[in-house]
């Protein structure tokens, strides 16, 4: 080992190092810490587009079920109940009250009830047969009730303290339809004013109860439904003899479910001929009892001791196969806004698990890309301290060669051969500070390759996602048994697509920021073509669908073509992050959507941009082109890029670049004048 070799545990001494290897650490750190955050609250936006998205589905379904039993509901009343005959046996039952003793007009009532019960009872059959509906009751305007189809015997006592449907049409004369509590049962009525010559004798109801809901529910929407009710709300209402006909609900204590939802339902969407008949009719995964139980499990443990929200949630609760199930608590609420229970739809979401593992993967992929970031910056931070070292160590020599020159004088033969062994010394000295030169520049180059890395990272992240998924792909084949020559070809073609993306990717990001001279005659439509294989990973990645409608494939201008598409790219990012800020907001976009066209107007060509992202406020439209003006939060945007993106346009290439709302939304207009050929 001559006196030029240096070992690590130098280098590690040295309290420069050991500075920038501090630093060093203390700055990936933060950078990561910052980047994790990102994904964590990208995870949270995604997931509440996907919680609003369930909720959404599951209202639209439920709202055409109740719609759907309350139009036939008014059908049955008007086309099969309500006429002269049942008006004129209610009209007589009380029209005689307070004329006749007691015992005689209770008497009245009787036979005019039976008369009433005998010519319905078919038609009552007939409704609870096809329809599926749960109650028939009639009651005389003081709110007593006068004929229960569903319970004859039980009559005469007093619903106005316990239904306040009847209260509210004996009040106004008019139909009142909504989810109420009764001394019976729970369910959806439909209650109706009745009038004889022009007389109001009273009203009539039908009511649905939740298993008929269910059931045209599950036709249309794909998931399991179940009804939980508040306890207290069922004690208030409900007759003692029919209380004993619930039981406490798997989800909360405090609210409880139908005995009789529990057995024809829940037995019924479980049973081995209804999974069987779903796998036919679905492509969406099926919960099996013991799967649905687990879920339950795991929900009242989460609620155990606490008090359900008062509004639509949605819980993610992942099942033992890995699934990702989304149960979306919709609160159910009667006539006068009170909170009595839920409607809890259980359905998997793929959407939801396709974005967790993503999330995973681009946590472990950040930790990867920062630890090599890491150790390349130290490797550049080690060659530096070991030049730095190798210096201090020839400093050293040459003086103690020139304290020694100065001791020997008189010997001339020692001198020169010490001079001798300097130069050459010297050289070898030179030698090295040469090659350190070189190692610097090289270094200079990988700085350069790492900045052109950083710009291209993000238009990696889907072909680098898709080649894992294909790697995943082919261990499932594996498995399954799949893999053969026909397989193999594909996977290794698709795998080829994805790498000659990547590599003309570095081409066109390299193409695309080098400065134009010259002005020169350019294709518009290959322009935007270039700007959108560039950012179309990006939209997709946030849902935006964008379009580009042209009546031929070539329009030609003449200007600057790579600034040209650094206005393209300007106005499309802009239009992005107006979708992203209505993610968190009170009304999204349901269907974010750019469009791009080009207009031919002889001389002019002309570039429409436009979005549905809710347009440009109005009052500040006019100064969306000033410098350092920008509608976005402190922090996300400086007001340089539409300023620019207009003096490309206007100064450098003679053109026109304005702005207009129009169709809930920005359309943005770029006027060139055209190249002759």
């Amino acid at each position: 080992m001559n006196k030029f070799d240096i070992d690590f545990l130098e280098i590690l001494k040295s309290k420069s190092y050991r500075k920038h290897l501090f630093l060093t650490a203390i700055s990936i750190f933060f950078i990561q810490l910052l980047l994790v955050y990102g994904l964590i609250q990208n995870n949270k936006r995604v997931s509440t587009l996907v919680e609003y998205e369930q909720k959404r589905d599951f209202n639209k379904a439920y709202s055409a079920v109740v719609e759907h039993y309350q139009s036939l509901s008014n059908l049955m009343l008007d086309e099969f109940i309500i006429n002269d005959y049942i008006l004129e046996k209610i009209y007589t039952a009380q029209k005689y009250k307070g004329k006749i003793t007691s015992e005689f007009y209770e008497k009245i009532k009787d036979e005019k009830r039976a008369e009433i019960y005998e010519e319905l009872k078919d038609t009552y059959k007939e409704m609870t047969d096809k329809y599926e509906i749960r109650q028939f009751h009639f009651h005389l305007p003081n709110a007593i009730s006068f004929l229960r189809f569903h319970s004859p015997t039980k009559y005469g006592d007093d619903l106005s303290k316990v239904r306040y449907s009847i209260v509210q049409v004996n009040e106004t004369k008019k139909s009142v339809s909504g989810f109420e509590g009764g001394k019976i049962f729970n369910g959806y009525r439909y209650v109706k004013p009745l009038f004889y010559k022009n007389e109001f004798i009273g009203t009539v109801e039908i009511s649905i109860g939740f298993e008929a809901i269910h059931k045209w529910l599950e036709k249309i929407y794909n998931g399991h439904i179940y009804m939980i009710l508040k306890k207290s709300a069922l004690d208030k209402k409900l007759f003692d003899v029919e209380k004993n006909k619930n039981g406490k609900s798997y989800i909360n204590d405090e609210y409880y479910h139908e005995n009789y939802m529990v057995e024809k339902i829940v037995k019924h969407c479980f049973s081995e001929e209804h999974q069987n008949m779903h796998k036919k009719s679905h492509t969406e995964y099926h919960l099996s009892l013991q799967e649905f139980s687990a879920i339950n499990n795991k929900l009242k443990k989460e609620f155990l001791g606490k008090v359900l929200p008062d509004k639509e949630f949605v819980k993610w609760v992942e099942t033992k196969n890995g699934n990702y199930i989304a149960v979306t608590f919709k609160p159910l609420r009667n006539l006068k806004k009170e909170h009595v229970g839920f409607l809890i739809n259980y359905m998997q979401s793929n959407d939801y698990k396709k974005h967790k593992s993503q999330f995973y993967v681009a946590f472990i992929i950040s930790i990867i890309v920062a630890l090599s970031i890491f150790m390349f910056i130290m490797y550049i931070f080690y060659q530096r301290e070991k030049e730095a070292i190798k210096s201090k160590k020839l400093e050293r020599i040459v003086k103690e060669l020139q304290y020694a020159k100065t001791q020997i004088s008189g010997k001339q033969l020692e001198l020169m051969a010490i001079n001798a062994d300097l130069e050459a010394r010297v050289e070898r000295t030179v030698a090295e500070a040469r090659e350190k030169d070189k190692i610097m520049l090289q270094q200079s180059r990988l700085a350069s390759m790492g900045e052109m890395i950083g710009n291209i990272a993000h238009q990696w992240r889907q072909p680098l996602n898709a080649l894992a998924l294909q790697i995943q792909d082919m261990e499932d084949a594996y498995e399954f048994d799949e893999i053969d020559e026909h397989y193999i070809k594909a996977l290794v073609e698709k795998s080829m697509k994805k790498i000659n993306f990547m590599s003309k990717t570095i081409d066109d990001f390299r193409n695309f920021f080098e400065p134009n001279k010259t002005i020169e005659r350019f294709n518009v439509v290959s322009s935007v073509d270039q700007v959108l294989d560039m950012i179309t990973p990006s939209f997709l990645n946030h849902s935006i669908n964008v379009e580009f409608e042209k009546d031929k494939d070539e329009y030609f201008c003449m200007g600057y073509p790579n600034e040209f598409k650094q206005v393209v790219l300007n106005i499309l990012n802009n239009a992005k992050d107006a979708f992203i800020d209505h993610i968190d907001s009170s009304e999204p976009v349901v269907e974010p959507k750019v469009k791009i066209s080009i207009e031919d107007k002889g001389d002019t060509n002309i570039i429409y941009i436009s979005d549905n992202a809710k347009g440009i406020p109005e009052n500040v439209i006019d100064r969306i082109f000033e410098p350092y003006f920008t509608t976005k939060e402190e922090g996300k945007g400086t007001g340089v890029g539409l300023y620019m993106s207009k003096m490309i346009i206007e100064e450098n290439m003679q053109g026109r670049l304005s702005v207009k709302n129009e169709n809930d939304g920005a359309v943005f207009i770029i006027e060139l004048k055209a190249a002759s050929d």
